[in-house]
């Protein structure tokens, strides 16, 4: 109807998209207020009807292949401070074309944000590569204070500490090399669990790590608390449960839930008396662990031994804040 092609004459005439139509020798024929206000601040005068297709910058596509290709040829255009993305079609009748519709997208603020975010990716992972490489620096001090003393009780502190500034680094580095704002689990833990073995070596004792169960990722804040435990209950099981023996094993498994997730870490070792430890107060790794997991994670843990072994098990929220 009259009505309708008045309304829709309206709408085209506003949208917010730049529109313009060129007839078959390549003049412009019509152009809506979006577009007009374009090329106004860009100097072209009141208006660019009338104006030929080649003086208005569109996509480097002459005219002829544009009528040529039949198919909507799409590119980047940048006029003035614009960022557009510009669509060029052709209009057929009876296998006649009758001329080309051009439409601009304003992608600059798009374009804005999208740099903007590049930028902030890019801060963020170079704090955390100069983080990974403070952790290491550090690491290396203390490994060099430890080779000059013969004290082995200060040797085996050095050891400790080593151990837990590494695990801690694992998660930089990992988010350094990654460029996003999360650790994926499996994949930290196995650099945890491969550090802890080169820190702590149990005499002839072939360690068989393995790693199984559900996949996730974790937030910076979350991953460093977890490799910080797993890391202190690998040590454990390193220092005390593998005495005397050929080989052992060590197993990590992770369950993912809708509210809690949960990891297991078991050794098969000659275990340890529970009332025990927990008469004598416990040590200090195990107070560390139990801190963390309440305190950092507010989840729960539960510690089973017997000759056979000893499993550790605890959970961490999945919607902690970072």
């Amino acid at each position: 109807s009259v009505y309708l092609n008045g309304q829709i004459d309206k709408i085209v005439f506003y949208m917010q998209d730049g529109l313009m139509v060129f007839n078959q020798g390549g003049t412009c024929t019509f152009a809506n207020a979006r577009m007009e206000e374009v090329y106004r601040e860009l100097g072209y005068g009141e208006t660019v009807v009338g104006r030929k297709y080649e003086e208005l910058h569109m996509v480097n596509t002459s005219l002829s292949d544009v009528v040529m290709g039949r198919s909507v040829i799409k590119g980047k255009v940048c006029l003035g401070d614009y960022i557009f993305e510009e669509s060029l079609s052709t209009l057929w009748e009876d296998g006649i074309c009758e001329g080309i519709v051009a439409i601009l997208q304003d992608q600059t603020k798009v374009q804005q944000m999208e740099n903007e975010i590049a930028y902030r990716i890019a801060a963020v992972n170079e704090v955390h590569h100069r983080v990974k490489n403070n952790l290491q620096t550090i690491i290396s001090l203390v490994g060099l204070e430890a080779a000059q003393t013969k004290n082995e009780e200060v040797k085996a502190f050095s050891k400790t500490i080593i151990s837990r500034v590494r695990s801690i680094s694992v998660t930089h580095d990992l988010l350094a090399h990654t460029g996003t704002d999360s650790v994926n689990l499996k994949t930290m833990l196995m650099r945890v669990v491969d550090g802890s073995l080169e820190t702590n070596t149990v005499g002839q004792c072939r360690i068989r790590p393995n790693i199984s169960g559900d996949d996730l990722e974790l937030t910076a804040s979350v991953a460093t608390t977890v490799a910080l435990i797993v890391n202190e209950l690998i040590q454990n099981s390193l220092k005390y449960a593998f005495g005397g023996r050929e080989e052992g094993k060590i197993d990590l498994d992770i369950e993912k839930g809708e509210q809690y997730s949960w990891i297991t870490v078991k050794d098969n070792g000659c275990g340890f008396d529970q009332k025990s430890v927990k008469k004598a107060g416990g040590g200090l790794g195990l107070k560390l662990v139990d801190s963390l997991v309440k305190s950092s994670l507010k989840g729960e843990i539960t510690v089973t031994s017997s000759d056979q072994g000893t499993s550790t098990r605890f959970s961490f929220w999945n919607r902690l804040k970072k």
